[in-house]
C-alpha cells in the first residue's frame, strides 16, 4: 500500500511540474506570436504621420479607443524590418492616434519628444484599436511583448 502512495507522489510531482513548464514557456511563446505579428503591420513614420495629423479624412477622423506603440532607430527602416528597434513606447488612449501625436508635440513621454526631434533618431507609429474592456489587457500584452518596461515604459 505504501508503494501505491508513493507511485502517487510521484505522479502527482510530475505533473505539477508539467503544468508549471507549460506555464512559463507559455510566456515567450506568446510574446514571439505577438511580436510577429505586431512587426507584420504596416508602421507610420512619425514625421509623416506628424505632417498629415491636421488632414481631414486621415488617421486623425478615423480614430478611437487603441493601444499605440513607438519605435525608436537610430537608422530609418529601409527593408521592413522592425524588430530592432533601440527604444520603445506603449501606450493607451481613448484616441489612440490622438496618443500617439500628444507623445510627438511634447505632452507625453519626454524621450520620445527628444527622440522625435532629433534629425538621428527615427520614430515609427502603430496603433491597434480595441474594445473597452479589453484595451488594458492587451496595453499590458503588447507592453510585455515588446519590452517596453525595459525601455521608455519603465517605472521611474
Amino acid at each position: 500500500m505504501e508503494s501505491f502512495f508513493s507511485g502517487l507522489y510521484v505522479i502527482y510531482i510530475l505533473v505539477a511540474l508539467f503544468v508549471l513548464f507549460a506555464l512559463v514557456a507559455r510566456a515567450p511563446i506568446m510574446g514571439y506570436r505577438v511580436r510577429k505579428k505586431i512587426f507584420a503591420e504596416p508602421w507610420i513614420e512619425a514625421n509623416k504621420f506628424y505632417e498629415e495629423w491636421p488632414t481631414k479624412g486621415g488617421l486623425r477622423d478615423n480614430d478611437c479607443l487603441g493601444v499605440y506603440m513607438l519605435l525608436v532607430f537610430d537608422h530609418p527602416v529601409t527593408d521592413g524590418n522592425y524588430s530592432d528597434y533601440e527604444n520603445v513606447f506603449v501606450g493607451k488612449a481613448a484616441k489612440a492616434y490622438k496618443g500617439a501625436y500628444a507623445q510627438l508635440v511634447g505632452r507625453g513621454n519626454r524621450q520620445i519628444y527628444k527622440d522625435f526631434k532629433n534629425p538621428d533618431k527615427y520614430v515609427y507609429i502603430q496603433a491597434r484599436f480595441y474594445h473597452k474592456d479589453d484595451v488594458d489587457r492587451m496595453e499590458r500584452t503588447l507592453a510585455g511583448s515588446l519590452k517596453a518596461e525595459k525601455s521608455y515604459n519603465a517605472e521611474k
